[in-house]
């Protein structure tokens, strides 16, 4: 049996994925080669999932099988150039043959035998469509790695979503017709790599009293893993319903490109994850990095932002997943209320961090209202109605209105007593009121230019009008009564 270079290369990138945990059967740190004909199938196993390779032989060859160690395999196709053809006729030897040399290159294995193997489920096959594939592909990425918790650990397949979560951010695609009976619990494990998000591939389900694995099959990888037989838990409730008030962001491509920018500046460390908040301040995005006087304001240019002001601090790692995932629909309502993601298909929703509004800078942050009974005039600023919150969110806030009229104050009250700002968070304030007060002569400077030419193009009619009506009346002159 010889195969070349390239296919035990295509074949490693995804079988190394398969890594044993039980340390006490070295069996599981072998390659399960099976050859018959042209064709060639490897295998790795850690007894709870099973992933194979399809690639043809170098040349045919009668039914063989071998056991190499997946260490060896990995360590001759890195060192050997790609022209090298390796040859496992003799058990426990490899022949690497390049450029008419022969290196060989000895191992030791147990037999063939020893080598576990999952029984392939019985059930018909579904075909997967691209979209589902891909849903697979980036669910496994917001499946919980908690081990006490295996029902969050699995990616859930319904007949019409695929959804995963960790109880801190949740993922579903919601537009699939798939032919299932029942919802079906996957495991979310890396073998999920391998396969091409563009292309369809086909789903076995178990029998029920017959197998307890399914099959994913897409050339030139085969995945068989064992179904995990418990309840998912009820993830619709933690989605809000459509309809409830919010901010709606879309996003501009040089927006996604800027905010990865910023997310790569933010200090962190293994212990921490990097914080930022997303600020709508009199209908504009300001993404806000650090807390307190370390604050550092960076301004985008969405497409459009339509709702009132809010703000939500969260892990910036949640946002980055989200641009990754392709989304530039953001939709937020407060500091409260799970953050979400989403497309005409799919939705990423993520959990705020609970940080008080005297971290932000002083000019962004809310109004501070105060009790009825203390007498200074304060101005009360509340959401419209909003229904029950989402079951994520236990807690409502107040945020300023969409459409203030004025810039912010240069001062605060607190307790009945009048705090002067800094002067950097004054000049901010001065700043945001000419920005709004260029935005609004913007808008009045493009509804003038739309005025002008309208008049010049009905000039234009009108001139047209004139040439013609001036040809009739020469026409006339020139007819003989």
């Amino acid at each position: 049996m010889k195969i070349t270079h390239p296919v035990l290369n295509a074949a490693l990138r995804g079988l190394r994925l398969v890594k044993p945990s039980r340390t006490t059967l070295p069996v599981l740190e072998h390659v399960h080669l099976s050859a018959d004909g042209s064709a060639i199938a490897l295998t790795t196993t850690d007894l709870d999932q099973r992933l194979t390779f399809q690639g043809e032989l170098a040349e045919p060859s009668p039914r063989l099988t071998r056991l190499v160690p997946l260490a060896v395999l990995q360590r001759i196709a890195k060192e050997l150039p790609k022209e090298t053809i390796f040859s496992f006729e003799k058990d426990r030897q490899i022949a690497c043959v390049t450029g008419g040399l022969t290196t060989l290159v000895p191992y030791e294995a147990p037999g063939v035998e020893e080598f576990p193997d999952i029984v392939d489920s019985a059930g018909a096959e579904i075909e997967l469509p691209p979209e589902a594939v891909s849903a697979l592909q980036e669910a496994r990425f917001v499946a919980s790695e908690d081990g006490h918790r295996p029902s969050i650990c699995c990616v859930c397949v319904e007949p019409t979503t695929v959804v995963a979560t960790d109880g801190r951010q949740l993922y579903n695609a919601n537009s699939l017709a798939l032919p299932l009976k029942s919802p079906c619990l996957l495991p979310p494990l890396k073998s999920l790599n391998v396969f091409d998000g563009t292309a369809p591939a086909s789903l076995r389900l178990p029998v029920p009293k017959k197998t307890q694995s399914f099959t994913l099959r897409q050339d030139p990888w085969t995945w068989q893993a064992k179904v995990i037989e418990e309840n998912y838990p009820n993830w619709r409730q933690v989605v809000p319903a459509k309809g409830e008030p919010c901010t709606e962001i879309n996003l501009s491509t040089q927006d996604r490109v800027r905010l990865r920018q910023i997310i790569g500046l933010i200090p962190h460390d293994a212990q921490q994850s990097p914080v930022m908040a997303l600020v709508i301040h009199y209908r504009q995005l300001l993404v806000v990095t650090g807390k307190g006087d370390q604050a550092q304001i960076h301004e985008l240019h969405p497409l459009s932002v339509k709702g009132p002001d809010c703000h939500a601090w969260f892990n910036a790692h949640f946002l980055l997943r989200a641009l990754d995932f392709g989304f530039d629909h953001l939709r937020l309502r407060d500091a409260k209320t799970v953050v979400i993601a989403h497309d005409e298909s799919r939705q990423y929703l993520f959990m705020p961090f609970n940080v008080e509004d005297n971290q932000l800078p002083e000019a962004l942050r809310p109004p501070v209202t105060t009790a009825p009974e203390q007498n200074q005039t304060t101005t009360e600023t509340n959401q419209p109605n909003q229904p029950n919150p989402d079951p994520m969110s236990k807690t409502t806030t107040t945020t300023a209105p969409a459409n203030a009229p004025e810039a912010p104050t240069p001062t605060t009250t607190t307790n009945g007593q009048s705090q002067p700002i800094s002067a950097a968070d004054r000049l901010l304030s001065q700043w945001l009121e000419a920005r709004e007060s260029a935005r609004v002569a913007l808008e009045r400077f493009d509804n003038i230019r739309g005025s002008l030419k309208n008049v010049a193009r009905e000039y234009r009619e009108l001139e047209k009008e004139h040439e013609a009506l001036k040809k009739s009346v020469r026409s006339l002159q020139k007819l003989e009564v």
